[in-house]
This record gives structure tokens, C-alpha cells and sequence, in this order.
């Protein structure tokens, strides 16, 4: 059991995973029915499965020469390739089993936001490595997806990590607050975030 606050606390890390993956398809069905029918790049919200799968690869890929003769598996590749006008995507990253941060992964900027309600858990650099399998894959993951890319090269997407972002310190609130601000980024970018309660 985990002491937060006084109180005891235990949930299981796979009770949060469904929650997550059920707020995120919930916000996928709510962008895409809300969206203007002409509207071909509304955001993808994608499980906590990919995002796991992805990461699961990263040691193989890290040790690949030439990356670009790296294959990603078929599932993976599908979930991109299912939405082939897709601009941004939604993350959300569970970090150590204990801090979820929603993640955008932004085509048109080339950068990774990562929207961290509890900066003072991890520095900047801790961040950067957390998230960097994730800058240095999907380039290569698009790429083979059949997305045109804005840069010949593969290079690895930049990764920012915005400080006006609301914080909340209670580690069992972070699920649902990655969750919130994914939402909010997804509709307006980091200014609404600002404004987020």
C-alpha cells in the first residue's frame, strides 16, 4: 500500500490502465463526433497499450545501425496507419507505476509535449530520458506508416515540457489529471492548460 496524504491508498496499476483507456476512447469518440466533417486531422487519442508496445521495442531499435530497417510490429503500425491525416497524437505515460503524464506527439511542430501535472517528481533531464524512446521512434514509425514528412531526415522529435501547466501533487489524482490535460491540450494547446482547475 502506498501512504498518500495520511490516508492508505492502494490501486492497482491495471484498474488504472482501464480506467485511462476508457476516458481516452471516450475523449477519441467525443473529438471525432464533435468535429467538423471536413476536418481530416483531428487528434488521435492511442491506448496505453501502444504506448507500451512502443517502449517494449525501444532496447531492439536502440541497437539497430540503420534504423530505417527497423520494423515496428503490425499492431503498431496499424494504430498509425488508421489515421493516415493525423497531425497530433495523444499519450498518455505511466512513469515508475506511480506518475501518469499525458504526452502530445505534434507532426506539424515536429516536438513532444509532455504535460506533467507534478514537475517536482522528476528534473527536466529525467523527463527527456523517460520520453526520448518516444522522440527517436516515431519518425521511423510514421515514416513506415506511410505519413510524408516535413523533414527528409528522420531526425528525433524535440521534447518540451511547458512549466505553466496546472500541477497537482497527489499521485493518485494523476491519472485522471493526465487525462484532463491531454483533453485540454487537445482542444486548445498549452494556453487553455493554463486555465485548467
Amino acid at each position: 500500500m502506498e501512504e498518500v496524504d495520511g490516508d492508505k491508498f492502494r490501486v492497482k496499476e491495471n484498474e488504472w490502465r482501464r480506467v485511462v483507456e476508457a476516458r481516452e476512447g471516450e475523449s477519441s469518440s467525443q473529438f471525432t463526433l464533435n468535429s467538423p466533417p471536413n476536418q481530416s486531422n483531428h487528434p488521435v487519442f492511442m491506448d496505453t497499450q501502444f504506448v507500451s508496445q512502443l517502449l517494449k521495442l525501444f532496447t531492439k531499435f536502440s541497437k539497430t545501425s540503420k534504423k530505417e530497417s527497423f520494423w515496428f510490429s503490425s499492431n503498431i503500425l496499424e494504430r498509425v496507419r488508421s489515421y493516415p491525416d493525423a497531425e497530433r497524437y495523444y499519450l498518455s505515460f505511466n512513469l515508475d507505476k506511480k506518475n501518469w503524464v499525458g504526452v502530445c506527439v505534434d507532426c506539424t511542430s515536429w516536438s513532444i509535449v509532455v504535460m506533467d501535472c507534478n514537475i517536482a517528481l522528476r528534473t527536466d533531464s529525467m523527463m527527456v530520458k523517460e520520453v526520448t524512446p518516444i522522440a527517436q521512434m516515431f519518425p521511423y514509425l510514421l515514416k513506415q506508416g506511410g505519413k510524408q514528412f516535413l523533414h527528409k531526415d528522420a531526425r528525433a522529435f524535440s521534447i518540451e515540457r511547458p512549466r505553466s501547466i496546472p500541477q497537482n501533487t497527489f499521485h493518485a489524482d494523476s491519472a485522471v489529471s493526465a487525462l484532463l490535460l491531454v483533453q485540454a491540450h487537445a482542444v486548445a494547446g498549452v494556453d487553455l492548460q493554463m486555465h485548467y482547475p
